[in-house]
């Protein structure tokens, strides 16, 4: 007890949003803060006694524990620290520190977070910057490294005083840690098992952090990856139907790095289109091969470790035994460059460099144990092996004999209504139907072990002896196996670059089949949007819909046209009322731009896009209490950032800008940002106010329309359309929305 309290209160010295505990329990105020994170209550919180004081705690079983882990370190984005005793005497009283991860490095808790139950969704990446200030510019300097699938990159580049470029550059990186923790540099296993290139900020469409909030491009962290609240509030849960974790991964990375290059996003929409053409083979992939497939990175990184058995080694055959049927299906989409030169060759190339692989898993893993759930070294492979292999053969043809000999004892047909089998907690046993219980119930021959639903098992003693001998002999068959397997393993681990190479190839056909399969299961199928690299910027979608919002039950979706042209029109001002759609209007502008530049096709009848440098907004008003900024402060930060950051081939989306502080210095404000946009930026934006002087900017700029979202009044009564018309629409209508919300009639009098 001691050592416990000892041990707590070193707790206090660790760093800010660091969670220290024991294994088994939690102690003080983290006892009370577990016990509602995990029970959602504080019954379970127990006290002991300490010197006359009293010491909260809560016990955590080997689930809770897990439980925990993953929360903290995946939800809450803690660092986690856990301590076990030094050793297992009693009499020591140390605790030492075992295991210690952090958002950036889950390597400790890989087995704890990513079991065969709980796939590795996250990604894990983690950034380092040196700021060099020199005479007239700042010079950034900066470092990435993805500790899952194996990537370095680097990156140098002249930014602003605000960091401009670099909050681009980790919205598409998306890291989860600023720091490279000591663990991951320290680990043999790492060395030499990285790739590094430089990083090509310019391949990439320029997303600030607002538009990626204003857009709902991601669910709140710890959204169930199965609810309807991860698909309708977000964009990767409209467009991620992938079957592996890795296309997961990958398809959280895409939609935070739309694509600049035109021929990428070309190649893209091609695969999509045949996917989408060829139901049969979409189906195909999508119902029986993608989601057979496991998560190779894991397994490597037990490889890496040192720590993978013949299960994992037998996962990974698996994986090439399936391989060439997923090449057939490529092989039979109509003639395409794109799926010949992105998935079939290259993974063609690979399955050729793993060929010994799978011969040498043939060779020393026997396929027949497997049938039975045994991952065993084949008995033939080494001459110790065999001689216990045939002993264990022995005993099981005695346990054979002797179902013979209780089939004839009560009657029944041996391997039909009784059969032999095993469990690990019961070892070899019988089982017959649960009608057929009688049989034995009176005989003291026989005792049952328990009934379950496929029947009742029981046993004999001359059986448990020879289950016990069994596992005796399978048991020394596994240590004697144990200097072949880790050879396997050694040789297993030289084959991690062509297995990299695989699993990158499989998440990318993931998250193309992914795309084919929402565009086709949408309410009404999306299109392939006409991809424009050269001549004047367009951006053309006819009747837009917003794919989020058209999933939900009981929502009969509006859709809109929105037509830029920068000969004509690079900028709408919409005005309408409250509620009338001018939010979600312009938020389906941006969602579809971003789609088609990630490769999607998008939710529209028609689509002409310009390739975009660039996506930027101002969507809604708050304040940022931790940072100590007012809402209007966090309203002129972000739009900073569109002013500084806008170009002709940008696409901005601003809604209701200037409502922060009073509405004479909020409309003069919008006024500037929007004349700016529309003068000197010339890019494609979508003004939503409620300003209605902001109007009159487009009887002084050619380029700026004004459109209105239409709205009947009768009386008293409101009907909003939710369509998008030309001209202005000179009220808002607040009071009567005042009233659709069951305001106080009397208060509601006031206003008038």
């Amino acid at each position: 007890l001691f050592g416990i309290i000892k041990c707590i209160a070193s707790f206090h010295n660790v760093e800010f949003k660091t969670f220290a505990m024991l294994k088994s329990s939690c102690h003080g105020d983290d006892a009370a803060f577990v016990a509602k994170l995990l029970f959602k209550s504080t019954n379970p919180v127990k006290i002991m006694e300490v010197e006359d004081k009293q010491l909260p705690y809560v016990s955590l079983s080997k689930n809770n524990f897990e439980a925990l882990i993953r929360e903290l370190l995946l939800v809450r984005n803690y660092r986690v620290e856990v301590y076990t005793k030094s050793s297992q005497k009693k009499s020591d009283n140390e605790w030492v520190l075992e295991f210690k991860g952090s958002p950036g490095n889950l390597a400790h808790f890989e087995d704890v977070l990513f079991n065969s139950n709980n796939e590795m969704i996250n990604g894990s990446a983690l950034i380092a910057l040196q700021i060099r200030q020199e005479a007239k510019h700042r010079t950034i300097g900066l470092g990435f490294i993805d500790v899952n699938e194996h990537r370095m990159a680097v990156v140098e580049f002249v930014d602003d005083d605000f960091y401009t470029e670099l909050e681009a550059l980790i919205v598409i990186l998306g890291p989860k840690e600023c720091l490279l923790p000591s663990v991951t540099a320290e680990e043999p296993s790492n060395h030499g098992n990285y790739q590094l290139n430089l990083l090509n900020t310019k391949r990439y469409v320029h997303l600030d952090a607002a538009a990626v909030s204003a857009l709902n491009l991601f669910p709140k962290p710890g959204t169930p990856i199965n609810s309807n609240a991860f698909r309708w509030h977000s964009v990767l849960g409209v467009l991620d139907r992938c079957r592996t974790p890795q296309g997961h991964r990958l398809m959280a990375q895409w939609i935070k790095q739309p694509l600049r290059d035109y021929e990428m996003i070309k190649d893209r929409h091609d695969i999509v289109e045949c996917l989408v053409d060829d139901s049969s083979v979409r189906a195909e992939l999508y119902n029986n091969h993608l989601k057979k497939l496991p998560d190779i990175l894991l397994a490597l990184k037990r490889l890496l470790r040192r720590k993978a058995s013949l299960q994992d080694i037998f996962r990974l055959y698996q994986v090439v035994l399936r391989m060439p049927k997923i090449l057939l299906l490529l092989d039979s989409l109509p003639s395409n460059v794109a799926v010949r030169n992105i998935l079939y060759d290259p993974v063609k190339d690979i399955l050729g460099d793993l060929k010994l692989f799978k011969s040498m898993v043939e060779q020393i893993i026997d396929l027949e144990a497997v049938e039975r759930g045994e991952y065993m070294v084949k008995a033939t492979f080494d001459s110790q092996l065999e001689e216990r292999k045939e002993e264990m053969d022995a005993v099981e043809s005695k346990m054979k004999r002797r179902l013979a000999s209780v089939a004839s004892d009560i009657g029944l047909e041996a391997g039909s209504s009784i059969k032999l089998e095993y469990v690990s907690h019961h070892g070899f046993h019988f089982r017959i139907m649960i009608k057929d219980e009688p049989l034995i119930r009176k005989n003291n021959s026989y005792r049952i072990l328990d009934a379950v639903n496929r029947g009742v098992r029981f046993t004999t003693q001359s059986l448990s002896e020879l289950s016990e001998k069994f596992s005796e002999l399978k048991e020394a068959y596994e240590e004697q196996q144990q200097t072949i397997v880790a050879e396997v393993v050694r040789v297993a681990a030289g084959y991690v670059e062509p297995w990299t190479m695989l699993n990158n190839q499989i998440a990318q056909l993931d998250c193309l089949v992914s795309f084919a399969v929402s565009a086709v299961s949408a309410p009404i199928p999306y299109v392939r949007p006409t991809m424009h690299r050269d001549g004047p910027n367009v951006l053309k979608l006819s009747q837009i819909r917003h794919p989020c919002l058209e999933l939900q039950e009981d929502v009969n979706f509006i859709a809109n046209d929105a037509m830029f042209d920068e000969q004509d029109a690079t900028m709408y001002i919409i005005t309408g009322p409250n509620m009338g759609g001018k939010s979600t209007f312009i938020r389906s502008v941006g969602v579809a731009v971003l789609m088609a530049h990630v490769g999607a096709f998008v939710p529209c009848d028609k689509a002409d896009i310009s390739i975009m440098d660039s996506i930027l907004g101002r969507v809604g008003a708050d304040d940022n209490l931790s940072k100590g900024l007012s809402t209007f402060m966090v309203e002129m930060i972000e739009t900073a950032g569109i002013v500084r950051g806008a170009s002709s081939k940008s696409l901005v989306i601003i809604d209701e800008l200037g409502r922060g502080t009073s509405t004479y210095e909020g409309c003069g404000i919008a006024w500037s940002i929007a004349e700016w946009l529309a003068k000197e930026s010339k890019c494609f934006t979508l003004f939503a106010t409620h300003f209605q002087e902001i109007t009159e900017l487009a009887t002084y700029v050619p380029n700026v329309k004004n459109s209105h979202m239409e709205a009947i009044v009768d009386g008293e009564r409101l009907t909003l359309l939710y369509q998008v018309k030309p001209g202005i629409m000179e009220k808002s209508f607040g009071i009567q929305v005042a009233k659709l919300a069951n305001f106080p009639p009397a208060v509601v009098e006031i206003s008038l």
